[in-house]
């Protein structure tokens, strides 16, 4: 009973969303403390992997959660009232501030996970280009691991510079260490993923795009044109598309029609 199991499936989320919450505020509690300490464990990540068996990391994304929750108490409400899902609410809180945080909170009900960063990476990334300014979001180890390599470039041009002027220093040594690496032929599969943003198009998912589908078979007659061809991660291609699980009709990118849950049948050759 497929109907049955979405609904046991959509009920554990629920209670899970709820566990989160709660986990968060204790974790936050027990991290603002310092309780690891008389606990007689090294570090906050210690206990985390020894105690919980789950990643600093992980903890640290529930206690971010839980300040913004603080901060922003629309979220909390949208939260608790099931507008959105916890992972809906985490990425709201990541990229939205003020009085757009309502109007987010409303497009997220009618969106996937994925759709909605999807849609709050690109409105960062058009605010970044309209200031001319560059910004975003790391733990707290990533960090630590970008100023280590800003004092790197630092000592290598031997005067100061600024953070910018460190990003373009790094990414100059990158480009020349890996120059014949980046070299790629600007074939059609690529300008195709290009074109998709480098993300497998099928709804829901967020892997990234290996392949370049043809749409109509190029055995039954189909071109290479842009609108016959599709990004999709190779397990939608292998499993889902040539696996007989998953059809897809239409014309791309965006009059493309998705056909899930189908089963092939093969008969034996006599």
């Amino acid at each position: 009973d497929p109907w049955g199991i979405d609904a046991e499936l959509k009920g554990l989320v629920e209670r899970r969303a709820h566990w989160d919450e709660v986990f968060g505020h204790v974790a936050m509690l027990f991290k603002t403390s310092r309780a690891w300490e008389p606990l007689g464990f090294a570090s906050f990540g210690h206990y985390c992997e020894e105690r919980l068996g789950m990643a600093e990391r992980t903890v640290a994304q529930r206690i971010a959660l839980e300040r913004s929750l603080y901060r922003i108490p629309l979220l909390r409400r949208a939260l608790r009232e099931k507008r959105i899902s916890y992972e809906k609410a985490r990425i709201i809180a990541r990229h939205a501030e003020g009085e757009e945080v309502e109007g987010w909170i409303e497009k997220a009900e009618t969106m996937t996970c994925v759709a909605l960063r999807r849609a709050m990476q690109a409105k960062d990334e058009a605010q970044m280009c309209a200031r001319g300014t560059f910004s975003v979001w790391m733990t707290v180890s990533v960090a630590e691991v970008v100023k280590a390599a800003f004092r790197a470039a630092r000592a290598a041009a031997r005067r100061w510079l600024s953070a910018g002027e460190c990003l373009v220093a790094l990414a100059e040594h990158f480009v020349e260490v890996w120059r014949e690496q980046l070299k790629q032929a600007n074939t059609l599969q690529r300008r195709i993923r290009t074109r998709d943003k480098h993300f497998c198009q099928v709804p829901g998912c967020s892997r990234a795009a290996v392949h370049a589908h043809h749409i109509k078979p190029r055995s039954q007659g189909g071109s290479d044109d842009p609108s016959n061809l599709i990004s999709l991660c190779a397990a939608h291609h292998l499993h889902g598309i040539h696996g007989g699980r998953m059809r897809v009709t239409g014309s791309a990118p965006d009059k493309i029609v998705w056909e899930f849950g189908l089963r092939r049948s093969y008969v034996a050759a006599g």
